[in-house]
């Protein structure tokens, strides 16, 4: 087979580094002059930088930085290429300051707006564009800015300290990638791929009737019917209701279900699939319930873990239910801050202090109002699970007749590919 190759010349900006003294940002913008190749069966990609350093001092906030580059195409042949931050590190801790933007010229790669830089505590290999495409013969000439936008409003000081590094480069183009395996790259490993902090990058668009509604990635489970893999997603805005009309905490057979199936259906909703329910419930005082207890409660894997009554009278004979929409589990909550800030050993009933471990965790929605868990409390049917307003949570505070907030939680198929990064401002959407 004839060799072909790609001649990529490239003037970009390889490795950010950020650091902050006091007020004030060091940053080094560097070019290291080399080149590197990557080889497949038929064709050679050859990356050039040849820019030379670019080093700026005494930077704060309201300070942006452009660099340009280009990507000429001389094969004979259309090409598609990734555009990456290898080794991408972000501690930044405000939310909506530390941005980018990449436009090009000749149909490549363009961003209407800024994005959010995403937020990776250890180096990950983060790609901003997948499979851009450059026909023979055509240079596409990029300028990526980066900005860390001043705000008098906000302290900024939280940021000091904090680091940003990367090295921007290409890739061979691949097809966008499954969301399963982005999960499995950005998410922790603890029973489930799950997001954890105060904000993860876990945002996407559902797609119901044309209209795509904001959503959150709760992780990637062994949840589906027949124990495959499915994403667990949960809207990312609440509603009011009670859980149930007639003191029934079993959830098939709550109002709370009835009503949420005839909306978040899978005929309604796009890649959405049926997912296993666990309906393990807990009778006692839940004060020594590990996250760990609770997973094992939910799922009826220890002497913790009790069923649920359907009545004052009658326990269920169901542990398992599987449908299109239920609730998040007292163990999402408990496992969706980091154990960094929130050691493993404080049980969720005591979510309440330190504070961390609520003020850092993506699924409490603040002290409004408390939401609904799932599981039942297992002898009385009149209590279910509950988040309260100090981030502690119960299982018998919520009386089921109350209104309550909660969010909906669906699930997706595992191999559904995605574009965007995540973030809030720029959502992964499904193909």
């Amino acid at each position: 087979m004839q060799r072909k190759q790609l001649t990529l010349v490239i003037v970009s900006l390889l490795v950010v580094v950020l650091s902050v003294s006091l007020a004030w940002f060091t940053t080094q913008i560097i070019g290291k002059g080399k080149d590197v190749s990557v080889t497949s069966a038929n064709l050679q990609i050859v990356f050039t930088d040849s820019d030379g350093a670019l080093t700026e001092t005494d930077i704060e906030p309201g300070w942006s930085a452009t660099k340009t580059f280009t990507i000429k195409n001389d094969t004979k042949t259309e090409y598609k290429y990734n555009i990456v931050i290898k080794d991408l590190l972000n501690t930044f801790v405000t939310e909506g300051y530390l941005q980018y933007k990449i436009t090009s010229t000749n149909d490549g790669y363009n961003m209407t707006e800024f994005k959010d830089i995403p937020k990776s505590s250890i180096a990950t290999d983060t790609i901003l564009a997948y499979s851009v495409v450059i026909p023979n013969g055509v240079t596409q000439s990029y300028t990526i800015e980066f900005k860390y936008a001043n705000d008098e409003s906000v302290d900024q000081s939280i940021d000091m300290n904090k680091k940003l590094s990367g090295t921007l480069f290409i890739t061979e183009g691949t097809e966008d990638p499954s969301l399963a395996t982005l999960i499995k790259a950005n998410a922790v490993n603890e029973n489930g791929y799950r997001y954890e902090g105060s904000n993860p990058n876990n945002y996407i668009y559902m797609e119901t009737n044309g209209t795509k509604e904001l959503w959150r990635i709760i992780g990637l489970f062994p949840d589906g019917e027949n124990g495959e893999n499915v994403i667990r997603v949960r809207k990312n805005s609440y509603t009011n209701a009670e859980y149930d009309t007639n003191s029934t905490n079993h959830w098939p057979n709550t109002t709370l279900y009835t009503t949420l199936s005839s909306i978040y259906s899978l005929t309604n909703y796009k890649n959405t699939v049926n997912y296993k329910m666990y309906l393990g419930g807990a009778d006692d005082d839940i004060t020594s319930y590990t996250s760990q207890d609770l997973y094992d409660m939910e799922r009826m894997l220890n002497s913790k873990g009790t069923a649920g009554k359907t009545s004052s009278t009658s326990y269920n004979s169901t542990t398992t239910f599987t449908g299109s929409v239920g609730l998040m589990y007292p163990s999402d909550y408990g496992y969706a801050v980091l154990s960094s800030d929130c050691a493993r050993t404080i049980e969720p009933k005591n979510y309440a202090e330190p504070a961390a471990c609520h003020d850092n965790n993506w699924l409490y929605q603040g002290s409004s109002t408390w939401q609904w868990l799932i599981s039942p409390h297992s002898s009385n049917a009149s209590f279910a699970f509950s988040v309260g307003t100090m981030g502690y949570m119960n299982n018998g505070d919520g009386i089921v007749t109350l209104s309550g907030f909660f969010s909906p939680v669906m699930a997706l198929k595992a191999d559904v590919t995605v574009t965007g990064s995540g973030t809030q401002s720029d959502p992964y959407v499904m193909n």
